[in-house]
């Protein structure tokens, strides 16, 4: 196999896994507390990447780091984003909580120019706003009305939360 079909078969593999863990996410989510969904997760993750660091000797060296402080605050906001967009999922249903997951490179770029001061062009902002007004398209319908779906309203402010 060619270095662009071992990376085409590792990407539909990721695809094809990730994909059964919001299938797993969304069957278990009324009988399983979030954080322990969000624990176990986490661990099982842990097993692929220690076996590639042993596929290349680089274990336990490959889990140093020179900015500790830096990784822990790395480590939370995963966490913090795990538990968003698990929640969305508990929330809304897995089309929903996919489409408005999409909304994470809008925050990305309002906060780059926010906090790192980068320059944003006008067909960027545009973007932004045929970008919301899409998401808006989606959520309004089912959040108007005499009574507002107050899951549904717990699930777009999570999946639209910038950690997610």
């Amino acid at each position: 196999m060619t270095n662009d079909q071992v990376g085409i078969s590792m990407r539909i593999g990721a695809t094809l896994f990730f994909t059964l863990m919001v299938l797993c996410v969304k069957l278990t989510s009324g009988t399983i507390p979030l954080g322990q969904m969000v624990f176990f997760r986490s661990a099982i993750a842990l097993i692929p990447l220690v076996l590639f660091l042993r596929l290349t000797d680089d274990f336990p060296g490959g889990l140093s780091t020179k900015r500790p402080f830096g990784h822990i605050r790395r480590c939370l906001l995963g966490a913090a984003a795990m538990f968003s967009s698990f929640a969305t999922i508990r929330y809304l249903p897995i089309a929903e909580a996919t489409i408005i997951g999409y909304v994470t490179p809008i925050f990305t770029m309002i906060l780059a120019r926010i906090i790192l001061g980068e320059q944003v062009t006008s067909a960027r902002w545009i973007g932004v706003a045929l970008g919301f007004s899409g998401i808006l398209t989606l959520i309004l319908p089912q959040l108007t009305g005499i009574q507002g779906n107050e899951n549904y309203l717990i699930g777009v402010s999570l999946a639209s939360s910038p950690p997610c």
